[in-house]
């Protein structure tokens, strides 16, 4: 790469771009589960600067999209696949990003300290089950909780990790809103009832190439909340094959400020009323 600069005017990053592309979506659900589209990563990007972060942990970093899409913000990153972990590498490499990217298994060493880091952000694996040397008790009052996902354990350490006015962020499976099971319906109580819950977006059906079920944004802060604001923009998207380009920019215009266009804020106790459901559908 650094011969060819030399010599050429070739956008080598561009081209590193197009080629992971077309591998994923050749591969699908195969190899290609690593990939995430562009239009939701330059969505979960903007809310990020929105509260102007500087330091970011990310433990389920892929090919390092968050931090490529925030160049000028330090990031922690972790990937267990090093297949995946040696393409962002190289990625990073190409775009001239040195911080700190490490291949390891971040639920065994989670390296986000109590209160160190501006946000937490990450697409955590989608309903992966934890495996029984990953499962940590958790007590919560007269609760005693078990995680059995990656999603809920993902949310319980991120929450310790950010500053009194830090922001998490996490995409997940749209089941994460709504699974009735006691395990998680406990951790969304839990959640909810400590005010955690600031933002709740319901993204389209089959915007992941590999996955056809729909996914949604969630997004904690320490700052007691007495209102979730859910936004369902399962239709912001324009279709291409077989999968849904998500429309990053319709979303944001949705989250202006003023909108009440398929927006809505809920008081805790009225989510709480519903079981604690999380899904925006039932209240808009």
């Amino acid at each position: 790469v650094r011969i060819m600069d030399t010599i050429s005017n070739i956008d080598h990053s561009k081209l590193f771009e197009e080629a992971i592309a077309i591998f994923a979506s050749q591969e699908g659900r195969i190899r290609g589960d690593f990939f995430q589209p562009k239009e939701l990563t330059h969505l979960v990007s903007s809310i990020l600067k929105e509260n102007n972060v500087m330091c970011v942990y990310n433990p389920f970093a892929g090919i390092g999209s968050y931090q490529l899409d925030n160049k000028d913000v330090g990031y922690t990153s972790q990937e267990l696949n090093r297949d995946t972990w040696m393409i962002g590498k190289l990625r990073m490499f190409i775009n001239d990003i040195y911080y700190e990217y490490t291949c390891e298994d971040s639920i065994l060493k989670w390296v986000g300290e109590i209160g160190k880091f501006d946000a937490v952000v990450a697409t955590p694996p989608f309903k992966m089950p934890l495996s029984k040397e990953q499962e940590p008790s958790v007590y919560w009052e007269d609760l005693e909780f078990r995680h059995k996902t990656v999603e809920t354990l993902y949310f319980s350490l991120a929450i310790k990790s950010i500053k009194e006015d830090g922001v998490v962020i996490g995409v997940v499976s749209s089941s994460f809103l709504f699974d009735s099971s006691f395990a998680a319906r406990g951790f969304r109580q839990y959640l909810i009832n400590r005010g955690l819950v600031r933002e709740v977006i319901q993204l389209p059906a089959n915007t992941f190439n590999s996955y056809a079920f729909s996914t949604a944004i969630v997004i904690l802060s320490k700052s007691s909340q007495n209102q979730i604001r859910f936004i369902d923009a399962s239709k912001c998207y324009t279709k291409r094959g077989k999968v849904n380009i998500l429309d990053w920019m319709q979303v944001l215009e949705l989250r202006k400020p003023g909108n009440k266009v398929n927006v809505r804020l809920v008081d805790n106790d009225d989510v709480s009323e519903q079981e604690y459901n999380l899904f925006p559908a039932p209240y808009l």
